[in-house]
C-alpha cells in the first residue's frame, strides 16, 4: 500500500511517521526516506509503541520523546547505565544522537522541551506560563507547530521551530 504513495514521499520536505505504524510499514517508509534523502520526523506515541523506531535510529532526523520514551528507547537500544548520572536526559540524548539520530527534542510538560540539534546544541526552552483548561492533544499541537517552523517559513532552525511549538501547544491548553 505505501509504495503507491512512494514518489510523492521521495518528493517530500520531511517525511513524518508515528509509532501506531507496524514494523514493516517504518521499514518501507524509512527505506524509501533513506534512498531519496528525505528527513524523517519520527512521533513515539507512547512508551510501548516508541520502540518500534530502535531499529532505524540512525534514519531519524528527528525524534520527539518525553522523558518516558526517550529512557525506554535508550534502554532499548543498548544503553546500560552503570552508575548514576544526575543529567539522565543528557546522558540518554547524546546516547541516541551516537546511534545516528539527528536532532531530538524531548517533550517535559510544564518544564518545556529540551532539544539537541546536529550541531551539537543543547537547550532547554521553557513552557509559556499559561492558565490550564486541558492538556489533551498539547503533544500532537507541539509537534505540529514544530513541523510546520520546519517545512514552512523558510525552514527555520530547530530553536525557533521548537518555540513556535510550545507557542502553539500553550495556546491549545
Amino acid at each position: 500500500w505505501i509504495m503507491r504513495f512512494r514518489e510523492d514521499i521521495k518528493l517530500a520536505d520531511l517525511l513524518v511517521l508515528e509509532a501506531n505504524l507496524t514494523h514493516e510499514s517504518l521499514h518501507t517508509c524509512f527505506s524509501i526516506a533513506r534512498e531519496a534523502k528525505v528527513p524523517v520526523f519520527f512521533e513515539p506515541v507512547s512508551v510501548t509503541k516508541s520502540l518500534r523506531v530502535v531499529p532505524f535510529l540512525s534514519d531519524v532526523s528527528y525524534f520527539s520523546p518525553n522523558e518516558a520514551e526517550l529512557k525506554a528507547v535508550a534502554a532499548a537500544a543498548g544503553e546500560s547505565r552503570r552508575s548514576f548520572v544526575s543529567h539522565e536526559v543528557a546522558a540518554d540524548v547524546a546516547f541516541l544522537k551516537s546511534r545516528g539520530v539527528q536532532n531530538i527534542l524531548v517533550t517535559r510538560g510544564e518544564a518545556g522541551v529540551y532539544s539537541s540539534s546536529r550541531d551539537g546544541e543543547t537547550r532547554v526552552l521553557p513552557s509559556l506560563k499559561v492558565p490550564i483548561v486541558n492538556v489533551n492533544g498539547a503533544g500532537d499541537c507541539l509537534v505540529a507547530g514544530v513541523l510546520k517552523a520546519l517545512v514552512g517559513s523558510g525552514k527555520r532552525s530547530l530553536e525557533y521551530a521548537v518555540s513556535y511549538g510550545i507557542a502553539v501547544a500553550c495556546a491549545a491548553i
